[in-house]
């Protein structure tokens, strides 16, 4: 029998010689039940609501029944006297239980869950402390309880046993884990802390979780990108930490302690807390109810469009009030245009917080503008008046990284009506499942390309031009780095409105480097993948493979990573375009690819798994388009998505040729031509469109016509352009050097050889900054130009700080420096600080670092820059010299 020590399985059993804690299993689920809620689903009949003491304790704050507080005394003072005597639990793992004692908490996982735990326990006590105080039958009733050996410590009243033997033994497991956590187990730990201090009325404590060398200012300038996004590479999950930072900043608001904040404390105005940033991704990333599927994020393969009714905006609608505004359109069209309704259903913080609701807000569909996640580094395309038929186009080129991070550098997420159209697995179900390594997280189960069939290298992308609107939505990125070997990875997807509803996508992606280059696709077509059609030229058949995998006929399902998990291989060499389409239901939305030919193709088929658990998954249709890349050989594949809510609309996809080199497309629906044509780097390009000669130089020329006549045109980065009756001469691309930096102002001064419009018309366009040394450009939307005189100009960046991150020096060396900083996204992310500027004084200019690494950074010049031990440092994005670029367009209509 298991006494609570555990039993050991005998000789005979499974896993002889495994201690098996049934007993504690159970104990702690108890907790869990009472206090808290179990990390595990709960199956079975039975409560699945709010732990029991928490229930408790809102029912007394809510109708001042001291039945509900009596029995919350209860709770919470046993829970005092046994908290600190437990042990936390073993996660089974031999080898990561020994590495994650340091960091084990009493009660919960060392993954943690404690501190989840104890932010229950800590909102209970909040609601109760009066009550539990001033309740002298519970005092009566628990009389004699604090003398014995029963309880621990030299208590004489409820709550300084539950201060002395709860809350000293909580900061202690808090204190001991901030020097050696680290991710969301160190932010939750702090966020945990400010609250304790809240809740004890213990303004040093707050002060700790604020400005330790591992606090809340170290962590959201070490740990979170400047556009909010934590370092995780994953949506869900930066999403969870913006809700922890959102919660303590609540908790604390007008906090006041005469020796540690003499004024009430305002995180959500303090620049250093990065709230703003952090709420306002939250909705960047909205995507009409879906989020993009970047990394371990959740989603479904069913429909979803709505505004999300989110505790978030009406945080924001009551504490942010230059904001309000637009808080309170969302707030309006997340609950149907009845907020005290939506209310009702929320969260319990409306209960004591939520104002009567007075706004008039008019709900009313518009355009809604394109998202670029500056700093982490990806893209969001958006066209549509209509969250019915809006589509949305992700592009992921950022600072991938293991943390829940996937191998899915330049993947393309197409979400439209309602629907994740690239059909990502996002968070896999099972981490001990083949399956996560094999196949959820590796490159090939993605909407990428892969070079020689392997899994990427966690890497940095760059951004190399975007550009939203006023026709077209293009972006284009680069992501070498994800293979040693390539020599050139880059994609361009431009998003492409026909009329309200109907939008289509371009994808040109461009592989150099490795012997083979695969452009891989995949989508929803119902749990057998049997919505699926591929159309080949005339006389070209599909041909099955009798065994294997996409790995090879002699590789079993499962056994190799990547292309070992698609079965039920088909392939066909094709000189000659493909067409393929994928429907979520057989009459339902889709999408329909259609690639241009390029001599020597080959296509294939299979099924991967889609989103589920390992051989309790539906199966989706992947299709593979291989050309080599043999000799050096560069490959462009050029093709067109097109979603549509029950049938493909578009008529036609031909390749416009110049030479017999294929240059751009023809696309056709009706009496509409598109003309799509992508620009040569040696100089212009002259074209026949339809026995109309076009001459063009730029990166992207977008023409429109509607029978014969020519309704609009788009160049992107263009210096010259004629068709027909349309022309234009300009500056293409405008660009500079950075001469001067105003970090405060958030402001610099450039120098351009072209004149720069003062007149606004920049503002919006996002600007590149560039340097040989910096691992990615770096990117800002212009919120201002104005003269500076001499002929230079000052753009006033908006949307980020330029402080990249900023800590304490152990040592100084000449050109070395050493700091015991945590610097969690600079371990994570390699090389991310090397060239960049860091200053011993804050706001000011210093050396370039030559390379930056955990604990370690170097100077290029180290004479005369003023570090020394003990002495903060500050790195910062930009520098005097940089270069910069201005994506900018051209567009006429008639």
């Amino acid at each position: 029998c298991d006494d609570g020590e555990g039993w050991v399985a005998p000789e005979g059993f499974p896993n002889a010689g495994t201690t098996y804690y049934f007993t504690a299993a159970y104990r702690c689920w108890i907790l869990y039940r009472l206090f808290s809620t179990p990390y595990a689903p709960q199956t079975g009949e039975g409560h699945q609501g709010k732990a029991a003491a928490l229930a408790m304790a809102l029912a007394y704050a809510l109708t001042g029944e001291e039945k509900y507080v009596h029995k919350v005394g209860i709770l919470m003072n046993r829970l005092a006297d046994v908290y600190g005597r437990l042990q936390g639990i073993k996660e089974g793992w031999e080898a990561y239980d020994k590495s994650k004692d340091p960091i084990r908490g009493y009660v919960g996982e060392a993954s943690g869950r404690e501190q989840f735990f104890l932010d229950s326990v800590l909102s209970t006590y909040d609601l109760t402390f009066e009550g539990i105080r001033d309740d002298k039958s519970l005092e009566s009733f628990l009389e004699g309880r604090f003398q014995g050996e029963d309880v621990p410590g030299d208590t004489v009243s409820i709550p300084g046993n539950i201060h002395r033997n709860l809350f000293a033994y909580a900061y202690e497991f808090l204190d001991r884990t901030l020097p050696l956590a680290g991710g969301d187990f160190l932010t939750s730990s702090l966020y945990t802390l400010l609250k304790l201090g809240v809740c004890i009325e213990n303004g040093a404590l707050i002060k700790q979780a604020l400005e330790a060398p591992t606090g809340l200012y170290n962590v959201m300038s070490n740990s979170f990108f400047r556009d909010g996004k934590f370092w995780y590479d994953s949506i869900s999950y930066g999403k969870g930490n913006i809700r922890g930072a959102l919660m303590s900043a609540e908790w604390c608001h007008g906090f006041q302690d005469p020796e540690h904040f003499e004024e009430g404390l305002n995180l959500y105005s303090d620049p250093r807390f990065r709230l703003r940033e952090m709420m306002s991704i939250s909705q960047e990333v909205d995507c009409d109810g879906r989020v993009p599927m970047i990394g371990d994020t959740g989603g479904g393969r069913n429909s979803v469009i709505q505004t999300p009714y989110s505790l978030d905006d009406e945080i924001g609608y009551l504490r942010i009030e230059d904001s309000r505004e637009a808080y309170s359109q969302r707030i309006w069209e997340g609950t149907n245009e009845d907020p005290e309704s939506g209310r009702a259903g929320g969260d319990e913080y409306l209960l004591f917080h939520a104002e009567p609701w007075s706004e008039n807000v008019r709900l009313g569909e518009g355009e809604v503008k394109s998202s670029v996640l500056h700093d982490s580094g990806f893209c969001i395309l958006r066209a549509g008046e209509n969250s019915e038929s809006r589509c949305h186009l992700v592009l992921n080129y950022g600072k991938g990284n293991r943390g829940h991070g996937h191998r899915d550098k330049l993947a393309l997420n197409l979400i439209a009506f309602g629907y994740d159209l690239s059909a990502d697995l996002g968070y896999p179900p099972s981490w001990i499942a083949p399956k996560m390594a094999g196949w959820e997280t590796h490159t090939a189960s993605h909407f990428t390309a892969l070079i020689d069939g392997e899994n990427q290298e966690y890497a940095t992308g760059s951004l190399d031009r975007v550009v939203d609107g006023p026709w077209i939505r293009l972006i284009e990125a680069s992501g070498e780095r994800a293979y040693p070997n390539a020599e050139l990875y880059k994609r361009t997807l431009a998003l492409v409105p026909l009329d309200e509803e109907r939008y289509y996508v371009v994808d040109l992606f461009r592989i150099g480097g490795g012997s083979t280059h695969d452009y891989s696709a995949h989508s929803l077509a119902g749990e057998e993948g049997s919505f699926f059609e591929l159309k080949l030229a005339d006389g070209i058949e599909m041909v099955r493979h009798t065994a294997g995998t996409l790995a090879g006929e002699d590789t079993s399902f499962g056994d190799v990573p990547g292309y070992g998990w698609i079965r039920n291989v088909s392939s066909a060499a094709t000189n000659e375009g493909i067409v393929a389409t994928w429907k979520t239901e057989e009459e339902g939305p889709g999408i329909r690819l259609q690639i241009l030919g390029s001599e020597g193709s080959k296509v294939y088929t299979g099924l991967g798994e889609g989103t589920g658990l390992q051989g309790d998954s539906p199966w989706d249709p992947y299709l593979i388009l291989r050309r080599s890349g043999k000799g050096d050989k560069q490959n462009e594949f050029l093709g067109i998505l097109e979603p549509f809510s029950d049938e493909p609309w578009l008529n036609e996809v031909a390749p416009i040729l110049v030479d017999g080199d294929t240059v751009g497309m023809k696309v056709c629906c009706g009496d509409v031509t598109h003309y799509v044509v992508h620009g040569d780097s040696s100089g212009a390009r002259d074209v026949i469109l339809d026995g109309i000669p076009m001459r063009f130089k730029g990166n992207w020329a977008f023409i429109e016509k509607r029978n014969t006549s020519v309704t609009r045109t788009q160049v992107i980065n263009g210096s010259e352009f004629e068709f027909g009756d349309c022309s234009m001469k300009g500056t293409g691309e405008l660009s500079g050097s950075v001469c001067s930096v105003d970090v405060k102002g958030r402001s610099i001064v450039v120098s351009t050889p072209d004149a720069l419009a003062v007149d606004g018309s920049l503002i919006g366009l996002v600007m590149l900054v560039e340097n040989s040394d910096y691992i990615c450009n770096s990117s800002y939307e212009i919120t201002d130009v104005r003269m500076a005189g001499e002929g230079k100009y000052e753009i006033v960046l908006g949307g980020m700080d330029f402080l990249l991150s900023e800590g304490i020096i152990r040592e100084a060396n000449g050109t070395r420096l050493l700091t015991d900083t945590p610097m969690l996204k600079l371990e994570t992310v390699r090389h991310l600080f090397d060239g960049k500027v860091i200053a011993s004084e804050r706001g000011e200019m210093g050396p370039r670092l030559d390379s930056a690494k955990k604990g370690k950074l170097l100077l290029k010049e180290g004479a005369g820059a003023g570090f020394s031990a003990g002495k903060p440092f500050y790195i910062y994005d930009i520098g005097p010299g940089d270069g910069w670029r201005v994506p900018v367009s051209w567009y006429t209509e008639g």
